[in-house]
């Protein structure tokens, strides 16, 4: 076997080996408080509360809010961001920093809330303004009476990535609930995909040979 056909096999090799486990593992991007756990602060007074590290906006109507526990009935472990009273377009953000500018950057939530409709929404540049045309909002989802997870995906485009959490409460008596709130990373797949680009180069040069 030659040296550049032993190179082709060890790339092989590599390629079966690392493919698993990048389609699966991710790195945590760095998000603060995403399970609702680490406390919470009025934002700004006591009818509207918000979990440490998130900050709270309000695009329509009026909502009250909490940190709130639930026991058994969070996702986990026991605690969830909440909003009610009447009718409301609201919700929750937090930026992280440090992030690697055309990154793929997959924000995600579990959500809560019979008849109530959520979002999930990244700003690749880093802003804070819900509103913005630069954030990338996820399709609409109605909540159950059960948890479903809503995820986005969207590439960075500063040193910077804003996660927004948004709702919309028309009536009913259900509260919309937000919990274990993520960011990840793709970064393993990085190494798969360039160890496949390089196969490929040597699988040429073997045939120009």
């Amino acid at each position: 076997m030659s040296k550049l056909s032993k190179t082709v096999f060890v790339a092989m090799v590599l390629v079966l080996v690392f493919t698993p486990a990048a389609t699966a593992a991710v790195t945590d991007a760095g998000l603060a408080n995403g399970n609702f756990e680490g406390g919470g602060y009025n934002d700004p007074d006591g009818d509207h509360r918000t979990g440490d590290s998130w900050s709270q906006f309000t695009l329509s109507g009026y909502s009250k809010s909490d940190v709130t526990w639930l026991g058994g009935a969070a996702h986990s472990p026991v605690y969830v961001q909440d909003f009610w009273e009447g009718t409301f377009t609201s919700g929750i953000y937090q930026t992280v920093a440090n992030t690697h500018i055309n990154s793929l950057y997959t924000g995600s939530t579990w959500i809560k809330g019979s008849g109530i409709t959520f979002w999930i929404g990244l700003d690749p540049t880093g802003g804070t303004n819900p509103s913005s045309a630069n954030v990338d909002w996820s399709s609409s989802s109605v909540g159950t009476s059960g948890w479903t997870q809503i995820s986005k995906q969207t590439a960075a485009q500063s040193s910077s990535i804003t996660l927004f959490l948004k709702a919309t409460k028309t009536g009913g008596a259900a509260n919309a609930q937000f919990d274990d709130a993520a960011m990840v990373v793709p970064e393993p797949a990085t190494l798969s995909l360039f160890i496949l680009g390089s196969l490929a180069i040597l699988r040429r040069r073997r045939h120009a040979t």
